[in-house]
């Protein structure tokens, strides 16, 4: 009787922490699937990558491609894939 009082206590005690667990994570998700990852850049990084890539050409004004990843912290793909899902301005 006694194992099965202490049993008891301790399977409350973690439906107790479990459910604090599930209440954080969907805190921390917000409006988010479970499972989708945060945008690695934000919508006004991506609109000012949107204007370094639209500059004119010129030689005071030309950003290289090369260089427009790094200035942001990720990886040309990454800039690509933002590039190509930005609205139109």
């Amino acid at each position: 009787m006694f194992f099965q009082i202490l049993g008891a206590i301790a399977g409350s005690g973690h439906a107790l922490l479990s459910g604090r667990t599930m209440d954080g994570l969907a805190a921390v998700r917000g409006p988010r699937p479970p499972g989708c990852q945060q945008p690695k850049l934000t919508q006004r990084q991506a609109r000012i990558a949107q204007q370094m890539q639209d500059r004119p050409r010129t030689a005071s004004a030309a950003i290289p491609w090369r260089r427009l990843p790094p200035k942001f912290g990720v990886t040309r793909p990454t800039i690509s894939r933002h590039l190509a899902t930005a609205p139109p301005q």
